[in-house]
């Protein structure tokens, strides 16, 4: 009985230790977003999630610090004519002309998560212990996966006065320096004649904590 009693604390403990404790981003409206702006009948709105308390609080984690910079994109079509936004043909051009294609969201939950050392499970509980650890971290990775994807913004379909919204993550590649402002672009896609126009909006990525 002891044994089971112990065992039963190890697994609300390492539960507790390796979970994944998200919520839902609040859903945004055009009017508050930090920045916005329109093409014709388009209309593209951004808020760059860089601030460590709202990305602890929706990713469970500092994406900035990994370097992932997550934006909430919100896009709405004013015109008559319906129009294609894809993910994929969305960027981030820096300042020194460097382009940063979106990364997908499984690629960013497996960049957040850590290495997590078994010793001290197996240690103080053996095998059963590891064990546990194990199972706990697995479950966490999963439902980090499957959150960051679910937040993710989907290749939609727009037609008039219809509008989607979700999160585009960018990667910057490795020793991109430090940078406090970037242009995203959104291409739009006329599904009528497959004329397209891309939208550009000013985003400024200073981290105010």
């Amino acid at each position: 009985m002891r044994n089971h009693s112990v065992l039963f604390f190890l697994l609300l403990f390492l539960t507790g230790c390796a979970s994944y404790n998200a919520s839902l981003a609040p859903v945004p409206k055009l009017e508050t977003l930090p920045a916005s702006t329109s093409q014709g009948d388009i209309v593209v709105g951004a808020d760059p999630y860089v601030q460590s308390v709202r990305q602890q609080a929706v990713f469970d984690g500092n994406l900035v610090e990994e370097g992932i910079f997550p934006i909430q994109i919100f896009v709405r079509n004013n015109g008559d004519r319906k129009v294609l936004i894809r993910r994929s043909d969305m960027m981030l051009l820096l300042s020194d002309g460097k382009q940063v294609t979106p990364a997908g969201a499984f690629a960013v939950a497996s960049k957040l998560e850590k290495t997590s050392s078994h010793f001290w499970p197996t240690f103080f509980f053996g095998l059963a212990g590891a064990f546990a650890a194990e199972n706990a971290s697995e479950k966490a990775k999963t439902a980090r996966k499957e959150d960051c994807q679910s937040k993710e913004f989907k290749d939609v379909t727009l037609g008039k006065s219809e509008s989607s919204y979700g999160f585009v993550y960018f990667v910057p590649p490795a020793g991109t320096e430090s940078f406090k402002n970037a242009t995203l672009t959104v291409r739009c896609i006329d599904t009528e004649n497959s004329s397209s126009s891309v939208v550009k909006l000013p985003l400024s990525f200073v981290n105010n904590k």
